[in-house]
């Protein structure tokens, strides 16, 4: 190890950086907040439809889920901000997609063979009534919206203070 070597210091960035960095974060935590207030809209319509007409609108119930999915995505793309270079983990929509294959396969028998009078068997049939509750359907949709918030990371993390690449090889 390098007598002589420096010490790593995070980058502090200047007071307007910082301020504009917040700006941006409280400007997405208020898009969610409002991306929300618009999901709750969609579920009303959604409901209101479903009770006038007894049948399901599959656009007004996409409405809602992917929108309340958005909303957690945008609250936690504000949560993990401050990072200046970012990647994505692609094995996070992998995650999302694997919360959302039960919202799929429910869409599947409720929204396309029951309406179209085909016959279902009850293997197939009853895992899709697990998560007909809509209260089920909106957990799930947050869940996939968080996962798919989480693959964002940070490109280069601060070097670990114990780390011996920090100072070099020095050898």
């Amino acid at each position: 190890m390098a007598v002589d070597a420096i010490p790593y210091r995070g980058r502090r960035g200047t007071f307007l950086t910082r301020w504009l960095g917040f700006v941006a974060r409280a400007s997405l935590a208020l898009l969610a907040l409002w991306t929300l207030h618009l999901a709750q809209n969609r579920f009303g319509s959604f409901q209101q439809d479903y009770a006038s007409t007894f049948h399901w609108d599959v656009l007004l119930w996409l409405g809602w889920i992917g929108t309340s999915a958005g909303a957690v995505f945008l609250f936690g793309l504000a949560t993990l901000l401050p990072f200046s270079r970012v990647r994505f983990l692609w094995s996070r929509l992998l995650l999302a997609a694997l919360v959302l294959l039960p919202i799929a396969h429910f869409r599947l028998i409720w929204g396309y063979l029951l309406p179209r009078r085909h016959i279902v068997s009850g293997w197939f049939f009853t895992p899709a009534s697990w998560f007909g509750d809509l209260g089920t359907q909106f957990a799930l949709a947050v869940l996939a919206g968080v996962a798919i918030a989480s693959g964002f990371r940070a490109k280069s993390p601060e070097p670990d203070r114990t780390s011996p690449e920090r100072f070099g090889s020095g050898t």
